[in-house]
């Protein structure tokens, strides 16, 4: 084209030169060429520009991706050779603007102990108009260099494993893509290498409570024992507890409190420990072996006598203290074999024997006539009816036990075993731990790669059922193992002050139930909305503006904290109705909030926080 254009020009101007009559037109014609090849040049100028803008992003990214592979050399996709050649090709096209002759280097390198990362790329780019004045290919060159500064690095991962975390998502689950980001940002931060001496990791799980207990009983903090469950274990019970907590001591309806005011009660929005400055210990959350109706059902007592029935006093299933339905069977709890007719019946212990006599009280309400399938009775096997206090051990509670073997339809119950989450998720907790997610892993320094991914895989899974999402219960206790190090102690190998980040991932809005009949029923680590822990007006409204106002002023007092702790939100598929929800995570996370709505958004959200976190930055 450009050849056409010089061939037109200067007919054009030999012309005009041949003519007699006039200077006019022949000095226009003389004025062409410049103006043409003036033109030319600022096209080809810019092709110039516009190819080594976009070489350097390639270069750019090239070092980046093979950084975060350093330690990776063999030839799996996942290698730094391979992950810089990948990311190269996605930023610079294959002859973009005709380029040829493209040559990449990269070399990697430890120069005192800093990982280096060097990438070089170099094409011939043809000019398309000033190769009629000569000029030959421009040949242009980029060079990136990225670099991992070593340095003490402290990260708390907080993880939502609520039952919505099995919904679907692109061709997987939410939770098998969370899986997938988490142990990618695990790689980055290991640079691909096994070990990395200056780097600490934590995980907290949550649902609507937190699994701290192995924590708090590793380090000496306060637990309350309840005798029957937080002081036997697995393998002796299967009803042991496996570790979830209770909120702290709070005050009702903070909404509408100054920070002034609660300061000095609210525990759950500090980093006081049970046991320090006046709070008491923490207790074993214990959620009762009960049946959850089905809203709006209402079922009348049934004859125990005939098979297949399941005998209950109360004729409204939704009521406080309703009874299992027996065309629900697998809704009951798994109680498991560990409750025996012996004296040290779990189901006789403090810890359960208020809620046996409730659900089972009315079997003794039969008549005279079936004493024989009485639960609740006396040291002399005769029945007990209208006593109350037959489970309080201060009065006469020890007069009184659980006849196990009486409970109609024990034997459908599903066996209790050690409870792990599957990698598929999807496993029923064994009640009372229902709703438990798996350990919490303490801020530890000198943990393999290899550990984390495993947690990741085997520890870390949705929890079902699961039946509502508190995020700041979650929230506190991983800011809590974080920054509290004078309590969970760990060692840091060099004398640097680490930095410290808290990364926070959730898939839900604060929820709990929409059925106003469940507001006894449904449980969490500060009870029932009825219990009214949280705000005096018992509507799931109430409870869940006050369970959001927990979560901003825990946020407001890590950023309040003399060592800066920036907080990472990541939210997955949050519905386009959550203004609120988003509201509250950008102003926790100022310019750290991910919104992200598909498998791939989440891990590069993860990675992105990941390199940020572990000083891998270009130098060059």
């Amino acid at each position: 084209m450009a050849g056409r254009i010089w061939a037109a020009a200067k007919r054009l101007a030999g012309g005009f030169a041949a003519a007699t009559k006039g200077a006019t037109l022949p000095m226009m014609a003389a004025g062409l060429i410049p103006a043409i090849a003036a033109l030319g040049t600022a096209i080809d100028l810019s092709r110039i520009y516009m190819a080594k803008t976009q070489l350097q992003a390639g270069v750019d990214a090239a070092a980046l991706a093979g950084a975060r592979a350093f330690a990776i050399t063999d030839d799996s996709s996942q290698s730094r050779d391979s992950q810089a050649d990948a990311y190269f090709v996605e930023n610079f096209a294959d002859s973009y603007l005709g380029s040829r002759n493209l040559d990449l280097d990269k070399d990697f390198s430890v120069n005192a102990g800093v990982n280096v990362t060097l990438v070089t790329a170099q094409i011939d780019l043809p000019m398309a108009f000033m190769q009629i004045f000569g000029q030959g290919d421009r040949h242009i060159v980029a060079t990136a260099r990225a670099e991992l500064q070593p340095r003490p690095l402290e990260v708390m991962v907080v993880l939502d494993n609520t039952g919505s975390m099995a919904s679907g998502l692109d061709k997987g689950t939410r939770m098998s893509a969370l899986k997938t980001a988490a142990k990618s940002f695990v790689n980055i931060l290991y640079q691909g290498s096994e070990n990395r001496s200056e780097l600490a990791l934590g995980f907290t799980l949550y649902t609507v409570t937190t699994n701290v207990g192995s924590v708090l009983a590793k380090y000496g903090v306060s637990v309350e024992t309840v005798d029957g469950f937080s002081n036997v274990s697995y393998p002796t019970s299967n009803l042991g507890w496996k570790g979830c907590v209770s909120s702290d001591p709070t005050l009702q309806d903070l909404d509408s409190k100054s920070a002034s005011q609660i300061a000095a009660s609210a525990y759950d929005v500090q980093k006081t420990l049970p046991g320090e400055n006046g709070m008491p210990s923490i207790k074993p959350m214990l959620i009762p072996p009960v049946w959850i109706p089905t809203a709006g059902t209402k079922e009348k007592p049934q004859d125990p006598s005939v098979p297949g029935n399941l005998y209950y006093s109360s004729a409204d299933g939704n009521s406080s203290d309703g009874k299992f339905k027996p065309s629900n069977y697998s809704n009951l709890f798994q109680l498991g074999d560990s409750f025996v007719d012996s004296a040290d019946n779990l189901a006789n212990k403090p810890a359960y024997r208020k809620f046996f006599r409730e659900y089972y009280i009315g079997l003794n309400s039969n008549g005279a006539a079936n004493s024989n399938d009485d639960v609740i009775v006396k040291n002399d096997t005769a029945r007990s009816t209208a006593n109350t206090t037959w489970y309080n051990a201060a009065t006469d509670g020890d007069n009184y036990y659980v006849r196990y073997d009486r409970i109609p339809q024990k034997e459908i119950w599903r066996p209790s075993v050690k409870y792990t989450i599957k990698p598929a998720g999807d496993t029923i907790h064994p009640t009372p731990n229902w709703q438990c997610p798996e350990h919490a892993l303490e801020v530890a320094y000198g943990r393999t790669k290899t550990s984390y991914i495993n947690y990741i895989d085997q520890q870390n899974g949705y929890v079902r059922p699961a039946n509502g999402t508190m995020h700041h219960i979650g929230l506190v206790w991983g800011w809590r193992l974080l920054s509290r190090d004078d309590v969970f102690k760990r060692t840091n190998p060099t004398t640097e002050q680490p930095r410290r980040a808290i990364v926070f991932m959730t898939d839900g809005n604060t929820e709990y139930t929409t059925s106003a009949s469940y507001l006894n029923r449904y449980f969490t680590a500060y009870g029932t909305i009825a219990d009214k822990k949280l705000t005096a007006t018992a509507t799931n409204a109430k409870f869940k503006s006050a369970a959001e106002d927990r979560f901003a002023r825990t946020c407001a007092a890590i950023h309040a904290e003399q060592i800066d702790t920036p907080v990472y939100v990541v939210a997955l598929a949050l519905d386009s109705g959550s203004t609120n929800t988003r509201t509250m995570f950008r102003n926790c996370a100022p310019g750290r909030f991910y919104d992200t709505a598909s498998t791939a958004e989440l891990k590069t959200a993860f990675d992105a926080i990941a390199t940020e976190l572990v000083d891998l930055h270009l130098t060059q």
